[in-house]
């Protein structure tokens, strides 16, 4: 079963990004159990293609966007290597011609993280900058991904 495992010593990476998303999310996973890690990961992942915007995202993770059509990207309780939810929800939603995307961890408080968004002419690294300055939660991780289009 290649969802039971890692990759393979033969599987290249480009081969991997290939998968599907709860796919990786369960390698990902498995490769935490298998690890001398003894902290749980949350995560979340997305795949942008000319067609499609695919999402997963599990634990205490947040997501703000901005498109039209609007989207909603749901997280799901778990933590890769402690325990995955049951099923893993995919949500896959037509790529709009337009949009941004901040993913961040819990330690990004999402007060105005949306307002960034919206700023037409800033790219990706100064919205992430905007929202790192303002929303930043002190003594914890700020970990933030931008992504527009």
């Amino acid at each position: 079963n290649s969802s039971s495992g890692n990759l393979k010593a033969d599987e290249s990476s480009a081969t991997a990004i290939k998968l599907p998303l709860d796919e990786l999310l369960v390698r990902c996973h498995n490769a935490i159990l298998n690890s001398t890690c003894e902290r749980a990961v949350e995560m979340c992942l997305m795949r942008i293609t000319p067609q499609l915007v695919e999402f997963v995202g599990i634990g205490n993770m947040g997501i703000a966007s901005r498109s039209e059509p609007a989207m909603s990207f749901p997280m799901q309780n778990g933590s890769a290597g402690l325990g995955l939810p049951k099923p893993i929800h995919i949500t896959q939603n037509p790529r709009p011609n337009k949009f941004c995307f901040a993913l961040h961890s819990d330690g990004v408080s999402e007060k105005n993280v949306t307002s960034f968004l919206s700023e037409e002419n800033a790219s990706a690294h100064r919205i992430a900058q905007l929202t790192f300055d303002s929303n930043s939660i002190a003594n914890d991780d700020s970990t933030i991904v931008v992504v527009k289009g």
